[in-house]
């Protein structure tokens, strides 16, 4: 009897290794990708589910609040034109004024949502540029207080035109996430993740919180200026 529990045991084990595979730093579904419509990156996603768009409210550091939405896209947009081995689900946001006009380019990203990890770009495009260098919202399942864990980005030239000094060099931001504290919120267990990055430019910083239940409740981003970006979950659109 313990022989078979212990064959079921690592059967089980076996089947969960062979559904991920490695990708970059993180894991990805054991699949191959045709680029046909769906994504078959999709199929696990956790939070951001195909086709569903979540909000957040954007408070500036003048004060001022506009919307952030995101929705997991069916297809590749052009990423099939970067990346033939292209692994990730698709996200793509749009920005509103408090009056829930869009007044954005949408912006288009990568996104692994799964039961092993969650991790996508912030949005980066115009005054979001800043965010290429804090701690991208990253989770390892599973969860609990005080895991940590880390991951490393070379930052191309092609996002800092600010910077005079960076001219020609690539930075390599080394990232390093722990889970610092838990709570009940709403009646569901939910945790802070607190994000650091450094560089030989200086560090940045996030916060997110997570629940199993909603997802991402809550972001906050620190850039190397030490300029804030806060976001906040909404149920819908107001």
């Amino acid at each position: 009897m313990k022989q078979l529990v212990f064959l079921i045991l690592l059967f089980l084990i076996w089947s969960c290794s062979q559904k991920f595979k490695p990708y970059d730093q993180f894991y990805v579904l054991n699949k191959v990708q045709k680029f046909d419509k769906p994504n078959v990156f999709n199929e696990d996603n956790k939070i951001f589910k195909q086709d569903s768009t979540i909000y957040f409210s954007y408070l500036s550091n003048d004060n001022k609040t506009s919307y952030l939405s995101i929705t997991c896209i069916p297809d590749f947009a052009f990423f099939s034109n970067l990346d033939s081995n292209y692994c990730q689900s698709l996200i793509k946001f749009k920005e509103y004024d408090i009056n829930w006009k869009k007044y954005s380019e949408s912006e288009f990203t990568g996104l692994i949502d799964n039961s092993k990890n969650i991790w996508f770009h912030p949005p980066r495009s115009g005054k979001f540029e800043a965010l290429e260098f804090c701690p991208f919202p990253y989770i390892q399942f599973p969860i609990f207080l005080n895991k940590s864990w880390s991951w490393k980005l070379s930052i191309g030239k092609r996002w800092f035109p600010a910077y005079s000094s960076f001219e020609g060099k690539s930075v390599v931001n080394q990232c390093s996430y722990i889970v610092r504290n838990s709570y009940i919120l709403d009646g569901f267990k939910t945790y802070h993740i607190h994000g650091k990055c450094n560089s030989e430019f200086g560090s940045t910083f996030s916060d997110i919180i997570y629940s199993k239940k909603k997802g991402i409740i809550a972001m906050k981003f620190v850039d190397l200026y030490k300029e804030k970006y806060i976001f906040q979950r909404v149920q819908t659109k107001i």
